[in-house]
């Protein structure tokens, strides 16, 4: 079973990616710079563009991790990549235009059934916009608790499904090769492993909030909890590294552990979808060499001995006595 291959293997590519985590940071670091700068520049001349120059990269900076992840996984497959780490940039836009595209979508008519359904005006609800998560979510709830369940409900599982439906075709672009050894087209794969890879990334997503409160509780039975709250009070008020320093090595520790902790569940989803392109690719090269077997097969066949004048004889026309 798929999922079963997928958690061993999700270790295998958790390592790879912690090697690659640092210059994937510094990377996305430059990128968010160089995105900033040009938004700037479009934004000088047409404030329009500078704003889609900006939500692209945006959108993009949410597709790399899972590019990377994807390409750490299929080397370890021993699938060669065909383009460069710059050469993500494009699919990473793409794709991630349409996750951004169909999640406002999604939000956007979440957003009408509360103002249609509820006493909520489009005012109120713009003015949810700075505050907490708990807090939107709390006044949603108070509004209409079936909407709000509703909402979220159907959001999620069409996020998670999309995410799944993509992620073979993310892989084959995080290598820019598709399973068959051609160059990548975009959507090829799509929904491949589907149902795997369905309950891999809904694993992913929803993992974290299960076990970070369990990692809560164990620290709380060490007695570590005061200390994990001053370390989180602290990082947000980190602006040099001196401070980051100053969060103590346990805190580190901790935080390390939460880090580890949230890229294995990243890497499950991961593995899921490198399993099924390499799976597809071993089919086809199967494919592939029956057939050219056969070929070989049917090339080295004698052709038979044909009488020549019984076939020209045969071939004459009849006339009648």
């Amino acid at each position: 079973m798929l999922i079963l291959r997928a958690i061993p293997f999700s270790f295998a590519i958790l390592w790879r990616y912690l090697l690659v985590l640092p210059l994937l940071l510094a990377a996305l670091f430059l990128f968010a710079l160089v995105a900033v700068i040009f938004a700037f520049l479009f934004g000088l001349f047409a404030p329009f563009l500078g704003v889609v120059f900006a939500l692209a990269f945006g959108l993009a900076a949410g597709i790399i991790p899972v590019l990377v992840g994807l390409r750490v996984g299929l080397q370890g497959q021993q699938v060669r990549p065909r383009n460069s780490y710059l050469g993500l940039m494009k699919p990473a836009i793409g794709y991630g235009f349409l996750e951004g595209f169909c999640g406002s979508l999604l939000l956007a008519l979440c957003f009408a059934g509360f103002v249609l359904a509820t006493p909520l005006t489009t005012n109120d609800l713009l003015a949810m916009r700075g505050a907490a998560d708990l807090v939107i979510l709390d006044s949603l709830f108070q509004a209409s608790p079936a909407l709000t369940i509703t909402c979220f409900t159907i959001t999620g599982t069409i996020i998670i499904a999309l995410r799944a439906a993509l992620l073979v075709p993310l892989a084959g672009a995080s290598v820019g090769v598709d399973p068959d050894g051609r160059p990548h087209t975009p959507f090829y794969g799509f929904g491949s492993g589907f149902a795997s890879n369905f309950v891999l990334v809904l694993l992913s997503y929803i993992g974290p909030a299960v076990v970070f409160p369990l990692l809560g509780f164990l620290l709380g039975a060490l007695g570590l909890v005061d200390r994990l709250t001053a370390v989180v009070i602290a990082l947000e008020d980190v602006t040099a590294f001196s401070d980051l320093m100053a969060v103590g090595f346990d805190g580190l520790i901790m935080l390390l552990v939460l880090l580890l902790v949230f890229l294995w569940f990243f890497s499950l989803q991961c593995a899921g979808a490198v399993l099924v392109f390499a799976g597809r690719a071993e089919d086809m090269r199967k494919a592939r060499g029956e057939w050219q077997e056969a070929i070989a097969e049917a090339q080295e066949k004698p052709m038979a001995q044909t009488d020549m004048r019984e076939l020209m004889r045969s071939r004459m026309p009849q006339t009648r006595n």
